[in-house]
């Protein structure tokens, strides 16, 4: 009878086990651009994605949130406080590499150096750009800078808060009362409001660690992009996950472009080769890059946005389940060209991907779904139905995930530890009580 109870014990502690190994997680993303960096409607719009936040709608959807145009500190703090509301206690933005010391010093130093932007004076005299400072379209400015200016420009050293306080305030950011030069509102408004978030936000389910900000140009530039870098812990689950959310360089249309490279599909593929080799030499095992990569694949009689630098990303081991399988369009508007703009690109050791599209996993188990999300939000104004973003939310889950058997198993190991001691001491129980 012992013999039996003490076999029958140890069937129970192995079946446990099994059961266990067998219950693989599923984890689910979405990608999307707030457009909350533009005017247009925006005191109407953002309060429609604030409470898609809070009342659990995005939660309903994806265990991990990479967010784009999130620009403001203020929304910054809205959208953290309404993710946090809705079921994302976790998140992680450029704004969290701060500490209160430095926020401080940022609080009380002028985004502009009054010395440093002297050197851009002759740009606005006139017969340079003088003349174009009216516009009230900063296409037409930078233009102006790019064309006449760009050795001023370098010369200058500008901070980034300078560079971003000129393209919020324009004129009146250099110019003050009586159009004194160097007198205007960059010269006086505090770095904190003008401190680059590059609008990334990235918000979770599950705890992150190990993060990190990366911006891809050394020094400081119009248009400057740059991602944020986390560990996604997402333990017995579905194991960690690096998780890599940013907004790369676009294809700015009716600016002349004014960076360090050819053009800007050269920046745009600087910027997804160190994607791709930010997760090579961190050798992550799991990883998920996610954002609007403002590159993707071609669409049915549609231009492309820089199809040789999707390209790329799927020769590097990458699975991009919607820009192959959904091929969507996710900047949809209705002057040409709609695009696939946005994405959320999956490698794993437990995945092999050929051209982008899963292959050779069907054993597994696991699966790769993709679906455009957040494509219907409307504001209702004066002048019709407005969409809340100019961007359509990409969502990708990732089913029947194996079990982690590197760092993020730990609490798996003791749970299974815990769980042969629990039922040895109750088989030599029994065997004592038979």
């Amino acid at each position: 009878m012992r013999a039996i109870v003490f076999s029958l014990a140890c069937i129970l502690c192995f079946a446990s086990q099994v059961g266990r190994a067998a219950a693989n997680g599923n984890l689910s993303a979405i990608t999307y651009n707030t457009f909350l960096s533009t005017d247009e409607g925006r005191s109407a719009r953002l309060p429609i994605l604030l409470d898609l936040f809070r009342n659990g709608s995005v939660s309903s959807m994806a265990d991990v949130v990479c967010l784009q145009e999130v620009q403001s500190i203020e929304h910054q703090g809205n959208v953290t406080a309404a993710a946090r509301d809705g079921g994302y206690p976790y998140s992680f933005s450029f704004l969290d590499q701060f500490d209160t010391a430095t926020l401080a010093v940022l609080g009380s130093t002028p985004a502009c150096n009054a010395v440093n932007f002297a050197r851009l004076a002759p740009c606005f005299a006139p017969g340079v750009c003088q003349s174009v400072l009216v516009s009230t379209d900063e296409r037409v400015i930078l233009n102006c800078l790019f064309s006449k200016c760009l050795g001023m420009l370098s010369a200058a050293s500008l901070s980034q808060e300078c560079i971003n306080c000129f393209t919020v305030e324009k004129v009146a950011g250099i110019f003050g009362p009586g159009n004194r030069f160097g007198e205007g509102t960059c010269f006086t408004l505090p770095k904190l409001n003008f401190r680059s978030t590059y609008g990334l936000l990235l918000l979770s389910k599950y705890p992150l660690r190990n993060t990190a900000t990366r911006t891809f140009l050394p020094t400081p530039s119009f248009f400057s992009r740059g991602y944020l870098r986390a560990t996604v812990a997402g333990g017995d689950d579905v194991g960690d996950w690096t998780a890599l959310c940013t907004h790369l360089y676009p294809n700015v249309t009716g600016v002349m472009y004014g960076g360090p490279f050819m053009n800007e599909e050269e920046e745009n593929l600087n910027n997804t080769l160190q994607m791709i080799g930010d997760s090579q030499v961190e050798d992550s095992d799991r990883v998920l890059w996610m954002g609007d990569m403002n590159h993707g694949p071609t669409l049915t009689g549609e231009a492309p946005t820089f199809p040789k630098n999707y390209q790329t990303v799927l020769e590097s081991s990458y699975c991009s389940p919607f820009g192959e399988l959904v091929r969507q369009c996710t900047f949809c508007d209705l002057r040409p060209p709609r695009s696939i703009l946005d994405g959320i690109y999956v490698k794993a050791s437990f995945l092999t991907c050929a051209d982008g599209v899963q292959a050779g996993n069907t054993a597994s188990g696991v699966k790769l779904n993709a679906s455009v999300v957040l494509a219907n939000e409307y504001v209702y104004s004066p002048l019709g139905p407005l969409q809340i973003s100019d961007h359509r939310g990409v969502r990708v889950t990732i089913s029947n995930i194996p079990r982690s058997t590197g760092e993020g198993s730990g609490s798996g190991r003791t749970a299974m530890l815990s769980t042969w001691v629990t039922l040895a001491i109750l088989a030599a129980v029994l065997y004592q009580l038979c």
